[in-house]
Parts: C-alpha cells; structure tokens; sequence
C-alpha cells in the first residue's frame, strides 16, 4: 500500500489508494514527486528502479499512517522505515514503537526490537536489551512490562537477547539488519 503525495507550484496534493484512504491505522511507504524531488541515481539504472515506481514517484522508504483520532484524520503519522517494519503473520509492527515502550522499563540501558524469520508467521519479534550495571532482565519481564503499558499480544518480543551494546552507525541508529542475523542464528 503507497501514500502519494505530489508538490507542484507550491500547493500540496496527496493522493492515496483506496485501503489507505478508508481505513485510519493502515500503514502504507510514502512516495513523492515534483520538481524538488531528484530525478534519479547518476548512472545506477538498478539503483533507480528500485527507489523510483514505475510512474516516476520516489519510494521515501518511510511509513505513515492516517490517526484515528477525530479531528487529525487529515494528517499523517510517521510509523517508522519500511525495511524495519515487522511482519507477523500479516499484521505490519512498527520496531520504533515498542522500542519507545520499552526504552521505559527498569533495569534496561537500551533496548531495540527486529523480525526474524518465521515459517509460520514470516517473522516474530526479538529483542535486544543491554542491561544497566548490576540488572537482570527476562523475556518475562519484558513481555509483562510490555503488556502492563497496553501493548497488543501480537507485538510482544518472542525472543530477546543481552547485549553489551547495540549495533549502531555513525549517527547512533541502531543497524536493525545486524540485530536480525543475532536472531537468525539463535
């Protein structure tokens, strides 16, 4: 599912297919296009087929969402990247919103969640906890911290690993592709 949104002249259309339009809560990836959008990779026609649809809108890579709150369902809300999204067994999670949850759970330093693979569901949840100094955490504690601040059932961590820190790059964003290989090969 796309969100569109085309800029031109310095008025703003944003067009969306129907699933999105109807629905508040359906996360779909954003693309854009107009004349501040830039017309393509120098030389990597691969490269541009991939980030560009076939009608020329470039793929943002980031997921909004419609609110469901009364009054908002004309803005979007930012769910999270499209390679980071979790899938279970169809149902898009966002890793950004229960990292957000759990950042507030005793005992943990930091803390980020990815997919991995299932063959059942696609993916199931893992976490990643690096614990504070001197702290104890269980996958018990997570889940029940989790399910405590409201959090759905189907987006509880499944598996969770300790970590000394998490794979991060130069700008601290955690590598969720290396956290997933951790999972993978457990």
């Amino acid at each position: 599912e796309v969100v569109r949104s085309r800029r031109r002249r310095g008025t703003r259309r944003t067009t969306t297919n129907a699933a999105v339009k109807r629905r508040p809560r359906v996360r779909a990836e954003l693309e854009i296009a107009g004349p501040s959008v830039f017309d393509g990779y120098w030389q990597a026609a691969e490269a541009n087929q991939i980030v560009f649809s076939e009608d020329g809108y470039f793929r943002t890579g980031d997921v909004f969402e419609i609110p469901e709150e009364a009054g908002k369902s004309d803005y979007y809300r930012f769910v999270g990247r499209s390679k980071d999204i979790i899938v279970r067994g169809g149902m898009k999670i966002s890793p950004d919103e229960i990292d957000g949850v759990l950042a507030g759970c005793p005992g943990i330093n930091a803390v980020a969640v990815t997919g991995f693979e299932d063959p059942v569901l696609g993916e199931r949840i893992g976490a990643a906890v690096v614990p504070q100094a001197g702290h104890v955490i269980s996958l018990e504690d997570l889940t029940r911290y989790l399910t405590d601040q409201g959090m759905a059932v189907f987006k509880l961590p499944e598996k969770m690993i300790i970590m000394e820190a998490l794979p991060v790059n130069a700008t601290g964003k955690v590598l969720r592709a290396e956290l997933r290989q951790y999972f993978d090969a457990s």
